[in-house]
C-alpha cells in the first residue's frame, strides 16, 4: 500500500482539463496529486516537433468566448499569447470558399441553378416551423436542404461518421453565423474586409498551443505532478472511491477528493466491483471518434494564407487541413512549411489503421488534387489521436444521464472535462470547469 497525504485532490488524467485544474489548485495552495498515463501532459492538445518543425495535436485556437479566462491565460502566458488574423476557407468543386459561409461569397461561387434552388427553399422555409429535433432537420429549417447538404450535413457526417439524422443540434456551432441579413449589409459596404475577419481573428500562444499547460506546470511544484502513472483499477464500496490502483501500486483513498477527467467508458472499465449490467451494457454502446493527424512538410514558404481549410465532399479521406505557420511563425522554417491533414475515424478504426498505408492514401489524394507537388515533400508522417471526440447522438443523452446519475452516486469523485462528461467542449469551457470546482471547493456556499 501507498499512502498519499490526506486533503489532497487526486486528478486523474493529465490532458487539458486536468491541467486546468491543477492551475486553479495551485493558485489556491491546495495541495494535489495528478497521474497521467503517459511521459508528457497535454493529451490532446500538445505541441510536437517534427524535424525543425512543430505542430499542435488538434487544430487549436483560443476564442475571446471569456474575458477573463482570457485574461487568465494572458498572464500565464505573457506576451507570447498573441492575436492572430488567419481565415479558414471550405473546399468544394475544386475551389476555395469563405468560411463561415456568407451571402455574397455563395453568389460568386455557386453556379447560378443551385443559388436559385437555394432561394426558393429558402423562401419557403419562412412559413414553416423550425424542427430542432436532430442536426439535419434544424439546418434543412433554418437554411434550406440544398445549401445544407452542400457544406454542413456532409461535413457533420464525414466528422462524426453518423447520419446527420443522428446527430444532435448543439453540434453546428457556428458553422453558418455568417448567412444574415446583417453580414449581407456588412458584406456590401466593408466587401474583403468583412469576409477576412469573419472567423479570422483568435488568440494562440507563440510557441504552440500545448505551451498554454507546458506553462501551467513549469510553476507548479513538480511533487504534485506524476507521469507514467496510469490509473488500472478504481475500487469503491458503500458509495465511495476507497483505494485507486495506479500501474502495480494500490493507494487508499481516505479524506480526498478524487476528479477525473478520464473517458466515461474508460473509467466505468475500471471500477471494481464492477457496475451493474445495465451500466456496462449502456456504457459500451456510447462511442468516441479518434483522429489520425498526417503531417507533411513541404519545401515552400506556404501552403495557403488560412488557418484551416475544410473538405466537406466525401470521397476524399479527410477532413480539414491546418497549417501550423499560420497561427505562429516560430512554428516553421522561414523558408518551408507543414501542414497537418486531420482525419476522422471511430476509436476502435483508430486503433487497428496502420499508419504507414494511411500515409500514401492521404499523399495520393492530395497530388490528386493538386494541392501539394511531389517534388515539395520533405518528409511525412501520421500519428494516431485516441478520444478526440464523443459521438453526440440523438440516444446519447438519455445514455449519459443514466451513466453520471451512477457515478455521482459516489461522494468523492466529481468530473470535469469533454471526455468525462462526454460533451463537446472547447479549451475555455474546460478552464471555466476547473476555476468553478475549485470555487466550490474553497467554498461550499459558492454558487
Amino acid at each position: 500500500m501507498i499512502k498519499l497525504n490526506k486533503n489532497k485532490i487526486k486528478i486523474l488524467g493529465g490532458g487539458p482539463a486536468g491541467i486546468a485544474l491543477a492551475h486553479y489548485l495551485a493558485k489556491e495552495n491546495i495541495k494535489f496529486d495528478l497521474f497521467e498515463a503517459s511521459n508528457q501532459i497535454g493529451g490532446n492538445a500538445k505541441t510536437l516537433k517534427f524535424d525543425k518543425f512543430y505542430f499542435d495535436t488538434g487544430a487549436h485556437r483560443w476564442h475571446d468566448k471569456n474575458p477573463t479566462i482570457t485574461n487568465e491565460i494572458k498572464k500565464i502566458i505573457g506576451k507570447g499569447f498573441q492575436r492572430v488574423t488567419a481565415p479558414s476557407k471550405i473546399y468544394w468543386n475544386n475551389k476555395l470558399i469563405n468560411f463561415p459561409l456568407t451571402p455574397i461569397n455563395l453568389f460568386r461561387s455557386l453556379p447560378f441553378k443551385i443559388l436559385i434552388k437555394i432561394l426558393i427553399e429558402n423562401f419557403k422555409k419562412l412559413f414553416k416551423t423550425n424542427d430542432l429535433s436532430n442536426f439535419e432537420s434544424m439546418v434543412y429549417s433554418q437554411y434550406g436542404r440544398t445549401l445544407s447538404n452542400l457544406f454542413l450535413t456532409n461535413y457533420s457526417e464525414k466528422l462524426w461518421g453518423l447520419e446527420s439524422a443522428k446527430l444532435v443540434p448543439q453540434i453546428s456551432g457556428n458553422r453558418l453565423k455568417g448567412l444574415s441579413a446583417r453580414n449581407l449589409l456588412k458584406e456590401l459596404i466593408y466587401k474583403s474586409k468583412f469576409e477576412k475577419h469573419l472567423d479570422g481573428s483568435f488568440y494562440y500562444p507563440r510557441d504552440g498551443f500545448g505551451s498554454i499547460f507546458s506553462s501551467i506546470i513549469n510553476n507548479i511544484d513538480n511533487n504534485y505532478i506524476h507521469l507514467n502513472s496510469p490509473i488500472t483499477r478504481i475500487f469503491h464500496h458503500h458509495n465511495k472511491i476507497t483505494k485507486i490502483q495506479i500501474n502495480n501500486n494500490i493507494m487508499d483513498i481516505n479524506d480526498e477528493k478524487i476528479v477525473s477527467t478520464l473517458p466515461i467508458n474508460v473509467l466505468i472499465g475500471m471500477l471494481s466491483p464492477h457496475p451493474p449490467k445495465l451500466i456496462l451494457d449502456i456504457t459500451k454502446s456510447i462511442k468516441f471518434r479518434g483522429l489520425l493527424l498526417t503531417i507533411i512538410q513541404l519545401d515552400k514558404p506556404r501552403f495557403s494564407e488560412n488557418a484551416s481549410i475544410y473538405f466537406p465532399e466525401k470521397d476524399l479521406p479527410f477532413n480539414r487541413i491546418y497549417e501550423p505557420k499560420n497561427r505562429s511563425s516560430k512554428l516553421a522554417p522561414a523558408d518551408q512549411t507543414c501542414i497537418v491533414v486531420e482525419s476522422s475515424l471511430n476509436q476502435y478504426d483508430v486503433r487497428n489503421t496502420d499508419t504507414d498505408d494511411f500515409l500514401k492514401k492521404i499523399k495520393k489524394s492530395l497530388l490528386e488534387i493538386n494541392l501539394i507537388k511531389q517534388k515539395e515533400i520533405l518528409n511525412s508522417k501520421t500519428i494516431k489521436l485516441n478520444y478526440a471526440y464523443p459521438i453526440m447522438d440523438i440516444e446519447s443523452k438519455e445514455k449519459i444521464e443514466v451513466i453520471l446519475k451512477y457515478l455521482k452516486a459516489f461522494k468523492n469523485i466529481n468530473f470535469v472535462g469533454r471526455n468525462s462528461l462526454f460533451e463537446y467542449t472547447h479549451t475555455h469551457n474546460l478552464f471555466e470547469e476547473a476555476e468553478t470546482f475549485v470555487k466550490k471547493y474553497t467554498n461550499p456556499n459558492y454558487i
